[in-house]
């Protein structure tokens, strides 16, 4: 929640909420995607959003979708292109301690059918907002 301070907020005690998600950061967002042309709208009633955001801070982990729906995810999430790969891949590397080396073994197999994705990788803890680069050898 470090992107952009004026949008992504944290509640009065310090914390990333659904609730919050709805009535604070939402509001802003909307604004901000209307003037750079992100929102689509259908029957002139239904509006929908051009891309869709994960918000991570901490130990908890939200999508705004592109209807605008806010979910919550428990241990991970993945979109796009190929993120059936990704899921798979992290639903079946379980019994792996290291949570950065699934992650890179499941953007490993997505790269495999997804030539927008390849090394090297990102990856940041949203505890304590260290960064990593994965793979760049």
């Amino acid at each position: 929640v470090i992107a952009n301070s004026d949008i992504f907020t944290l509640d009065k005690n310090g914390k990333l909420t659904k609730k919050h998600i709805v009535k604070e950061i939402l509001p802003k967002l909307l604004s901000v995607l209307d003037k750079a042309d992100m929102i689509v709208e259908e029957d002139g009633d239904t509006i929908h959003s051009k891309v869709v955001i994960f918000l991570a801070y901490k130990d908890v982990l939200f999508e705004i979708c592109s209807s605008f729906n806010v979910l919550q995810y428990e241990e991970f999430q993945a979109i796009g292109n190929g993120s059936n790969y990704a899921q798979g891949t992290m639903l079946n590397t379980k019994d792996t301690d290291d949570i950065n080396e699934r992650i890179v073994r499941a953007l490993d197999i997505v790269s495999s059918y997804n030539y927008h994705v390849g090394r090297p990788y990102v990856l940041i803890n949203s505890k304590d907002l260290q960064y990593k680069v994965k793979g760049d050898n």
